[in-house]
């Protein structure tokens, strides 16, 4: 496709024509920087120039229809990819939450506690509503079930204690 335009034409296109052009030639999706690079080359620009227009070029690549980033800051154009297979190959699966046991919370807000008297005053009341706060995120985070099964822990740890 390029080939088809003399040096002039080329340089008078702009850069997301340049572009799609380029990546249509490839005929695979490109590192940002490469396709950038390709880019300068076509138009001429200087070491200044490139410097200058690089943050416009990205911002314009990003709202531009015909373009969609495949993560690792590689674009392709969105006409190559379903909607379906885009989706797949750009959005990561979401991390799964590890919930913690009883015991691991305890051992965390034991550091917090024994670093509590190291601190100062205000210090102290910053620690403490982290603390508080902790305890809030623990305890929404738990269903009934779990939260019965904690106490029952709870309640046989204090009477392990008492013995």
């Amino acid at each position: 496709m390029l080939d088809q335009y003399s040096r002039e034409e080329l340089k008078g296109k702009s850069m997301l024509v340049l572009a799609s052009l380029i990546l249509k030639d490839t005929k695979k999706a490109l590192d940002f920087q490469e396709l950038y690079n390709q880019i300068a080359e076509l138009k001429g620009l200087t070491k200044q120039a490139k410097e200058n227009q690089i943050a416009q070029f990205y911002t314009e690549l990003n709202v531009d229809g015909r373009f969609i980033t495949l993560g690792s800051n590689v674009w392709g154009l969105k006409e190559w990819y379903p909607v379906d297979q885009a989706d797949e190959q750009i959005t990561a699966a979401p991390k799964k939450r590890k919930k913690k046991k009883a015991d691991e919370f305890d051992e965390e807000e034991l550091e917090y506690e024994a670093d509590l008297v190291e601190l100062g005053e205000e210090e102290e009341e910053e620690v403490v509503d982290e603390i508080d706060e902790f305890d809030e995120d623990y305890d929404e985070d738990l269903d009934e079930e779990e939260e019965e099964e904690l106490e029952v822990e709870i309640d046989l740890d204090d009477e392990e204690d008492e013995e």
